[in-house]
């Protein structure tokens, strides 16, 4: 649907996948550009709508 924003479930995101993948030649970068990414659309999540922080400190922890 044109108009619709590209939403991204993170439940759905394998990160046990992702860590396994890292260790293959340029998925660092890969997965470099994907925390980049989610995090910028967290950024914007949460500044159209502040309840939703949750979900950014939840993002945070998962990369720690």
């Amino acid at each position: 649907m044109k108009g619709t924003p590209h939403r991204i479930d993170l439940s759905k995101i394998d990160f046990e996948a992702l860590r396994r993948s890292s260790t293959r030649k340029g998925s660092i970068l890969k997965l470099k550009g994907l925390r980049v990414a989610i995090s910028n659309k967290l950024s914007a999540m949460v500044r159209l709508n502040k309840s939703r922080v949750d979900y950014a400190q939840k993002f945070q922890e998962l990369i720690k």
